[in-house]
């Protein structure tokens, strides 16, 4: 294989497993402690991680549609697939270094982890809503046991 399509790919997994640990970082926190920890801690995998690797992706990507110049009609499907979740991702990024700015804040940080956004974006909601889905699914499918344990742990 091309190293520039093992580049992409790993580049791709790698922004794919980041994007699921940061789900497990936002689905976790039940305290405010908690919550200031998983935003810190959110900001810095963003900042350090995820902002490289999608430039990676981004980079590759770019390198392999100018190799395959002209582009088929599957090609320009799969680039605007991977650009409207490049855009999707910064879009959250941006709502995590909001919620980051106001950290002393612990309300702003726990709208932004229940989805009522980051403070400084325009039109609130967004980055966390998917979190608030994603909790309430989770924690109905728990088992009462886990319930009892989560109560207890968050005391």
């Amino acid at each position: 294989m091309d190293p520039w399509h093992t580049a992409h790919l790993l580049s791709l997994g790698l922004w794919g497993g980041l994007v699921a640990a940061e789900g497990v970082v936002e689905l976790t926190p039940r305290t405010d402690d908690e919550l200031r920890f998983a935003a810190t801690l959110h900001y810095w995998m963003d900042v350090l991680l995820e902002l490289p690797l999608l430039a990676a992706v981004l980079v590759t990507g770019a390198v392999l549609t100018a190799a395959a110049w002209p582009l088929s009609p599957l090609h320009g499907v799969k680039i605007a697939a991977g650009l409207t979740a490049v855009g999707a991702n910064l879009w959250c990024v941006a709502h995590v270094i909001a919620r980051r700015r106001g950290l002393g804040d612990i309300e702003q940080v726990q709208a932004g982890a229940a989805g009522g956004g980051g403070g400084d974006t325009a039109g609130g909601g967004g980055a966390g809503a998917g979190v608030r889905v994603l909790r309430a699914v989770t924690t109905a499918s728990l088992p009462a046991r886990h319930s009892e344990w989560s109560r207890a742990r968050s005391t």
